[in-house]
């Protein structure tokens, strides 16, 4: 008993040593269950062609194009006349914060080329016609010939009078009773905005035209009438 005792001991550990061994010469344990796998070359081949071929797929990748919608062109202000009644009162209108000052005034004074904005012809028997002016750019004109429909001076008479919405007369002039007989006469108004003008008169039509500092009204030519150069067939033609 005490040999078999004293083998087991000698021997315990020679076959310890012996088995450490063999697992190191023999590479790392396989694992039961698990199948052995190793990468082979055309599998390492064949993953780098795929990252590739992403990589080309990004890098040929053109954005869907969008077409843009053009935003439309604003519409210029132009300026207007319409009709108001001059013996009516007109409403104040509300007193502004902020005034530009004469020095500051960034409107050059020299002479502007001003194109015809409005025409139009009245025959003045006594009564009064009003025409509310909305200037966009200023300055404007008013441009007028008086025609009298009498001979006699003494009856005819003309008055133009400009005012602002507060009720100041800015510009005045007229034909007759304090005025020249000029038949021909141009108001300039250095400013814009809403102005009220007021014709009055006896005797007379006035012609007159707003010119401000809007682009030309666009002029429609009329077409030449053709002429028929051959001979017309019998009973036919312009006669």
């Amino acid at each position: 008993m005490k040999n078999s005792h004293f083998l087991n001991i000698l021997f315990s550990p020679l076959i310890f040593f012996i088995s450490l061994s063999f697992i190191l010469t023999s590479g790392c344990l396989g694992i039961p269950g698990l199948p052995d796998y190793e990468p082979t070359m055309d599998t390492q081949e064949q993953t780098q062609g795929e990252d590739l071929s992403e990589l080309n797929e990004l890098n040929s990748y053109e954005p869907e194009f969008i077409p843009t919608t053009p935003e439309p062109t604003p519409t210029p202000l132009i300026s207007t006349v319409s009709d108001w009644n001059p013996y009516e009162i007109l409403p104040l209108p509300p007193a502004s914060k902020n005034r530009t000052s004469i020095l500051k005034n960034p409107i050059s004074l020299n002479r502007q080329h001003l194109n015809i904005t409005y025409t139009s012809s009245v025959g003045l028997g006594g009564y009064a016609v009003g025409k509310v002016l909305s200037i966009t750019k200023g300055p404007f004109a008013i441009s007028y010939t008086i025609h009298p429909n009498v001979t006699n001076p003494l009856l005819v008479w003309a008055k133009l009078t400009v005012s602002d919405p507060w009720q100041r007369i800015i510009a005045e002039d007229g034909y007759n009773r304090g005025y020249s007989s000029e038949e021909t006469k141009t108001i300039t108004i250095y400013r814009e905005g809403i102005h009220y003008l007021t014709i009055e008169g006896e005797f007379a039509t006035v012609d007159y035209s707003v010119k401000t500092g809007d682009p030309a009204l666009e002029i429609t030519p009329t077409p030449v009438p053709e002429y028929y150069e051959g001979t017309w067939p019998e009973g036919e033609g312009p006669y």
